[in-house]
This record gives C-alpha cells, sequence and structure tokens, in this order.
C-alpha cells in the first residue's frame, strides 16, 4: 500500500498516525481492529460527496469500495454537498455518538456499535472545518 501511495503521489497526504501503521510490519491485533473501522470514516467522507447514503444505523455499504478502486489517484472534481447539509448531518451524529456512548456506560445494547459512529461524526466534523488535524478531531460529547 505505502509504495502505491507514493507512486500516486499521495504518500505526503497520509497523516502521522496512518504513516505509522503502514510502516509496521506487525500488526496488533488493536492495529486490524482500528484500520477495519477505517471504513466507517470512509463512508461519511464518499457520503459528504454524494457517492453514498447514509443511514444513520446502518452499515457501511458493499459498494462503498468501489468508488476508491486501488492505485488509482482521486480525482479532485468531485463537489461536496452543501454546507449546511454537512452541517446538520454532523450535529445529527454528535447527538446519536451521545446516545452510543450512554448507552455502553448503562449497559445497555445500541443498534450500531458506538466506534462506527464515532468515526462517521468525527469525519463530518473534520469537513464541516473544525480546527484540528485528522487525527486529532475531538470525540467528546
Amino acid at each position: 500500500m505505502r509504495k502505491w501511495l507514493t507512486e500516486a503521489g499521495l504518500v505526503g497526504a497520509l497523516t502521522p498516525r496512518e504513516a505509522d501503521f503502514l510502516k509496521q510490519k506487525k500488526y496488533s491485533g488493536h492495529d486490524r481492529a482500528w484500520a477495519a473501522w477505517q471504513s466507517a470514516s470512509a463512508h461519511a467522507c464518499a457520503w459528504a460527496l454524494e457517492l453514498e447514503e447514509m443511514e444513520p444505523l446502518g452499515e457501511c455499504p458493499n459498494t462503498l469500495a468501489s468508488h476508491f478502486p486501488p492505485k488509482t489517484r482521486p480525482t479532485p472534481n468531485r463537489r461536496l454537498r452543501n454546507f449546511e447539509s454537512i452541517y446538520s448531518e454532523a450535529d445529527f451524529y454528535y447527538r446519536l455518538h451521545w446516545a452510543a456512548r450512554q448507552s455502553r456506560l448503562e449497559g445497555t445494547d445500541f443498534p450500531r456499535p458506538e466506534i462506527e459512529i464515532q468515526l462517521r461524526r468525527q469525519s463530518l466534523d473534520w469537513i464541516v472545518g473544525l480546527p484540528y488535524e485528522w487525527d486529532d478531531v475531538p470525540a467528546d460529547t
């Protein structure tokens, strides 16, 4: 993956955490789980780019990866949904994240994993323009 990102001229766009992840020779269970959950972040970004719909309590669609083919440089001509739509969705995911966290603290079931909701929320907050780097968007509720 690192070789392809270098060839595509994208390795400089990696966050420090992503760059460190790709340098590793072996991955812990935590590392593998972190990588697997990144699809939730990609799903929120795909929604913002009008590539996919995003049901609040729905799973990431099986078609998500088809929007990001391997060894293909992203095209810069995609347009984002309007700011109001993204802001409204970010606010909704803040509240949904609060409900998921509250459910976890109370020991009750919630329809989707908290981490999935949190990562969607963090992506939307980053797109809205919160003044944080990708890896540092707060997830407090």
